[in-house]
C-alpha cells in the first residue's frame, strides 16, 4: 500500500493483517498510533519526510518488521521497546 505525497495529515485505520509493505512518504502526518500493530506481517514500513513527533510504543511487538524508515520529521523522542 502507498499513499505518498497526498498531505495526509492521519494515517487510515489498519484493518488488513496481511498487509507486508507500506508507505505513506511526504505528507504531514504527526503520529503512529497504537493500531499500526494490527499489521503483524508487516515487513516494510516508510513513512519518511512527515511531521511525525511521536511513535508509538506497540510498534515494538512488530515481529515482522525489517525496514522503518522515520527520517526527516520531527521526533521528539523514541520508544525505549524499539531501541
Amino acid at each position: 500500500l502507498i499513499l505518498n505525497d497526498n498531505n495526509l495529515v492521519e494515517l487510515p485505520k489498519f484493518n488488513n493483517p496481511e498487509l507486508v509493505r507500506f508507505e505513506a512518504e511526504n505528507n504531514q502526518i504527526r503520529e503512529l498510533k497504537e493500531d499500526i500493530s494490527s499489521l503483524i506481517k508487516l515487513e516494510y514500513l516508510s513513512v519518511k519526510n512527515n511531521a511525525l513527533l511521536k511513535i508509538s510504543n506497540s510498534i515494538a511487538a512488530m515481529q515482522a518488521l525489517t525496514y522503518l524508515d522515520i527520517s526527516n520529521n520531527q521526533l521528539i523522542e523514541l520508544p525505549t521497546e524499539s531501541c
